[in-house]
């Protein structure tokens, strides 16, 4: 019998995969998009393959296990994706940190539950993300969907969302993302990622993203799917362009514990790119694709054309743009959201603002409006803020006209915080976190249905701040006032007095006399 228990424990574990991608995305603006992709498979079908882990890793799988979490999001990252000169992000993310997840129905207490799961998530990556257990969570209805299966009673209270958008992003937090992989840093991709070029790069995100997936009709046996990636834009403009000119490294040796490793590379029909094509590769629509095996450890050379111009690519197909009207403190200050629709039919939209406790949305401000008429709704919902406990959350759903440009406005006026609540930088400002737009691209030019969830740019709030330098000019002061009179009532009450006996006019004249005459 433990003869037969070994064998299934050594067949389940055998049974996972682990797969290497690198994409290499030319962009019309003379920058290249690199995406490492790191993903791994693991089956479970029975308590054994539960309690082994071969190469899906044991730290972020006792999460899962423990906090019975369904489907998990998380994402660290510096800088801004510009949808306007890069297009559309394989996957879009918001400055700072920013995570989401679904639990089981088997979850009692949510709320619990998210606090223990951002705690271990984050002393796993070395970050702050256990303060969006606090007040800076919300569960929306509409805006996100699952990528894989949940279970049919889930409800929509069991979703947490919540972003940073002050959180730095560094080499601590790279370093145990690596010590996810099952690969040493010396082997296959992960070589690329040195800290030096990773953050030197104008857009970097990290990204840990976990499904699950059904084995036979009634789920009762699955699979865990993990991907664990990096995207990075870097300026390649007039550059010999390999590995070593990108990442100061190569790719020396390939992990021996992957199924495939494959490099692909994204032709862009409006630039004329030179890619060495002496090696073998499979063409599949606009995409080529090639065994990282098969490619020198230098990688292929590619390079931009010598009469590269700069051209603004065309506008997409949804995009949208939010900005702050008005000094937040005045009477007539709105957060104010322009979402374009260059489709030529209607297209429908969510859209999701969370807002921090600080900053008081006035709701029947609400405006949603195209061309000066009212934009139609399919969805709202509304919830309020609590001071120091949840943020206020909206969401509307609405059907763009056309070829239009919609104004989603709103007034919000700022509230008082505590002065022990202020940043340490306090005239810098409060974040407010990027609002999100999803959508379903349905026009006639995609042939494949996408799901897209755009973020916008963050927002600062300037609250009022209160003069800290009064308390060191208090003390100063009192410090003052408290040592000149320490020192009269310290002699007052420390020295003797004791009386002088009087001498009349005769015995001073005479002790005069003599006085007079001791010194000649």
């Amino acid at each position: 019998m433990f003869v037969i228990f070994l064998l299934l424990a050594i067949r389940v574990q055998c049974t996972e995969i682990y797969n290497e991608d690198l994409f290499l995305i030319p962009l019309d603006s003379g920058d290249t998009n690199f995406i490492f992709e790191f993903a791994m498979s693991k089956p479970i079908v029975n308590s054994v393959s539960k309690r082994s882990y071969r190469l899906f890793p044991l730290s972020l799988g006792q999460v899962i296990e423990s906090h019975k979490i369904q489907e998990l999001h998380l994402s660290l990252t510096q800088g801004f994706w510009l949808n306007s000169l890069w297009g559309y992000s394989k996957r879009d993310a918001s400055p700072g940190a920013e995570i989401w997840m679904w639990f089981s129905p088997e979850v009692s207490d949510v709320e619990t539950s998210w606090a223990y799961s951002t705690n271990a998530l984050a002393g796993l990556l070395c970050s702050s993300m256990n303060q969006v257990a606090e007040n800076k969570s919300v569960s929306p209805k509409v805006t996100f969907l699952p990528n894989g299966y949940l279970d049919p009673l889930t409800r929509s209270s069991s979703f947490k969302y919540g972003a940073l958008p002050g959180e730095p992003v560094c080499t601590e937090n790279l370093t145990p993302f690596k010590k996810l992989l099952p690969c040493s840093t010396h082997n296959g991709l992960i070589r690329l990622l040195e800290a030096s070029k990773v953050f030197n790069s104008k857009f970097t995100s990290l990204g840990i993203d976990f499904i699950q997936e059904c084995i036979d009709k009634e789920c009762n046996q699955r699979v865990w799917h993990l991907k664990l990636s990096l995207s990075m834009v870097v300026n390649t403009l007039r550059k010999k362009l390999h590995f070593s000119s990108l990442f100061n490294s190569m790719i020396i040796r390939h992990c021996p514990l992957t199924t495939n490793a494959n490099l692909h590379f994204k032709r862009n029909a409006n630039l004329d790119i030179y890619l060495n094509s002496s090696y073998k590769w499979t063409k599949e629509n606009e995409w080529m694709t090639a065994s990282l095996q098969n490619l020198p450890s230098n990688g292929p050379e590619y390079s931009y054309p010598s009469n590269f111009k700069f051209k603004m690519p065309s506008a997409l197909p949804v995009y949208f743009h939010r900005y702050l009207s008005g000094s937040l403190g005045e009477d007539e200050s709105f957060i104010v959201c322009d979402i374009f629709n260059n489709l030529e039919s209607y297209q429908e939209v969510f859209y999701l603002e969370n807002i921090p406790w600080f900053v008081r949305i006035l709701s029947y401000t609400l405006s949603t409006k195209s061309n000066g008429k009212s934009v139609q709704r399919t969805f709202y919902h509304y919830l309020s803020a609590k001071d120091r406990n949840r943020p206020s959350i909206m969401e509307i759903g609405m059907i763009l006209p056309p070829k239009s440009k919609t104004v989603v406005s709103f007034k919000v006026i700022r509230g008082l915080i505590k002065w022990t609540e202020h940043p340490p930088d306090p005239h810098h400002g409060h974040y407010i976190p990027s609002a999100v737009l999803s959508f379903t691209l349905n026009s006639s030019s995609h042939k494949v249905m996408q799901r897209h969830s755009l973020r916008s740019e963050i927002l600062i709030a300037q609250l009022m701040v209160p003069d800290f330098s009064m308390p060191y000019n208090v003390i100063c002061l009192s410090s003052t006032i408290f040592s000149v009179g320490y020192g009269a009532i310290q002699t007052i009450t420390t020295r003797r007095f004791s009386l002088k006996e009087t001498k009349t006019l005769k015995e001073n004249i005479f002790s005069f006399i003599m006085k007079f005459f001791r010194r000649s």
